[in-house]
C-alpha cells in the first residue's frame, strides 16, 4: 500500500502496534524474532524507504530554492552524499516509532505536524552528516556554507513545532549544550589520536538530534520531571546503536584517527600492525573482541530496557527490543559469534 505522509505510516504502525507487537511484549522478555510481524514491518520499512527517498530531494530543493539557490548540481552532490549513509534512513524510521510515541501521549496537536517534523528531521540530520564529512573525513569541503544554512533551518522549524517559549529555548540549548561538548571531546580525542570514549554511553550522547523531540514533547506534555529518566534510558539505547555503527564504520574511523569503542577493544598494537583497508576485517575476525562489544551492547539494552518498563512505555519497549533483534541478527548470524 503506498502512503502520502509520514502520518499514514505512523497510523500503520500503531495498527500493528495495538494488534500484534504489544501482545508480544506483555507475553515474552524478549522477543528476538517478530515471526507474526515481521513481513508487515518489512513492507512498512520499504515502502517507507521510497517515500523518504522523494522526501529528501524535495526537503534539500526547497532549502536551496528558499536561499535564493536554483542549482541540480548542487541538489545531487549533497543527494550523493546524504544517501550514501544509512544514519539518515534510520532516523527517519525512528521518526514512525516517535510520531506512534506522540500519538500514544495525547498530543494531537503536535501529532498533526508530522510531516514538518519529518522534513525537519532531515534537515537537521544533513546538517550533522556534511560538518561529519567536513570535519572526520576531510570531505564535502565546497558544502560547508550549507552546514550552517541547514543548521540554522533545523532550528528554525524545531521552534515553529515546538513553540518560540524561553522554556523551549533553555531545554533545546541544554541539549546542544550536551552534544556539542561530546563532539568537542571526540574530534580533540581525534586530533591526539587518542581513544574516544571511556565508557560505552559516552557515544549515546551524540544521538541529542534524536532525543530532543522527546524532550520538548515532554515538555509540552507537562511532563518535564520524566526528561532525566528518559534520557538515561535513550543514552543506553543510542549507546548501544553507536556500537553498531562503529563496527561498520571501522575502516574509515580508523583511517581518520577516530578510535571508537571497537578500537579500544581491540588495541592499537593490533591496529597500528594493520595495512589499510583491512582493518575491518581484523575486528571481525577477533572473535573475542566481537562478543564483548556483544555483550555490551546487550547489557545496555537490558540497562534501558528495565528503564522503558519502569516509565510505562510500551513504544520505546518496542524500539528497544527491535533493536536487541536487530543487534542478536548481526552479531549471532552475520559475525557467527557464539
Amino acid at each position: 500500500m503506498k502512503y502520502n505522509s509520514i502520518i499514514d505510516y505512523s497510523e500503520a504502525f500503531l495498527k500493528l502496534f495495538e494488534n500484534q507487537i504489544k501482545e508480544e511484549i506483555k507475553s515474552t522478555e524478549k522477543f528476538n524474532e517478530f515471526k507474526n510481524i515481521s513481513k508487515e514491518l518489512h513492507e512498512l520499512g520499504v515502502g517507507f524507504t521510497q517515500f523518504t527517498n522523494v522526501k529528501i530531494s524535495e526537503t534539500i530543493t526547497e532549502v536551496i530554492n528558499e536561499y535564493g539557490v536554483n542549482d541540480k548540481i548542487l541538489l545531487n552532490e549533497v543527494l550523493l552524499h546524504v544517501n550514501s549513509h544509512k544514519y539518515l534512513k534510520s532516523i527517519l524510521r525512528y521518526l514512525i516509532f516517535l510520531l506512534a510515541w506522540i500519538k500514544l501521549k495525547n498530543n494531537d496537536e503536535l501529532y498533526k505536524k508530522g510531516d514538518l517534523l519529518l522534513k525537519t528531521s532531515i534537515i537537521g540530520t544533513i546538517a550533522f552528516r556534511i560538518k561529519d564529512l567536513i570535519y572526520d573525513e576531510q570531505k564535502a569541503l565546497n558544502l560547508g556554507i550549507l552546514t550552517e544554512v541547514f543548521a540554522f533551518e533545523y532550528e528554525k522549524r524545531l521552534f515553529d513545532i515546538y513553540g518560540h517559549s524561553e522554556n523551549v529555548y533553555s531545554l533545546y540549548y541544554q541539549t546542544q549544550k550536551k552534544f556539542w561538548k561530546a563532539e568537542f571531546k571526540e574530534k580533540h580525542k581525534m586530533m591526539q589520536k587518542k581513544f574516544c570514549y571511556t565508557t560505552p554511553k559516552e557515544s549515546g550522547v551524540k544521538a541529542m538530534l534524536l532525543f530532543t523531540p522527546v524532550i520538548l514533547t515532554l515538555n509540552q506534555n507537562s511532563e518535564s520531571s520524566l526528561i532525566s529518566e528518559y534520557e538515561s534510558m535513550f543514552y543506553g539505547y543510542t549507546s548501544a546503536m553507536q556500537i553498531l555503527d562503529d563496527i561498520e564504520d571501522f575502516n574509515d574511523d580508523i583511517t581518520n584517527n577516530h578510535y571508537s569503542l571497537p578500537a579500544k577493544l581491540l588495541g592499537k598494537a593490533i591496529i597500528q600492525k594493520a595495512e589499510k583497508d583491512t582493518y575491518f576485517k581484523i575486528l571481525i575476525d577477533n572473535k573475542d573482541v566481537m562478543r564483548k562489544l556483544y555483550v555490551i551492547s546487550i547489557d545496555l539494552l537490558n540497562d534501558s530496557s528495565k528503564k522503558a518498563i519502569k516509565l510505562d512505555d510500551s513504544i520505546f519497549q518496542f524500539i528497544i527490543e527491535f533493536l536487541r533483534a536487530k543487534i542478536h541478527y548481526v552479531f549471532l548470524k552475520r559475525f557467527k559469534i557464539k
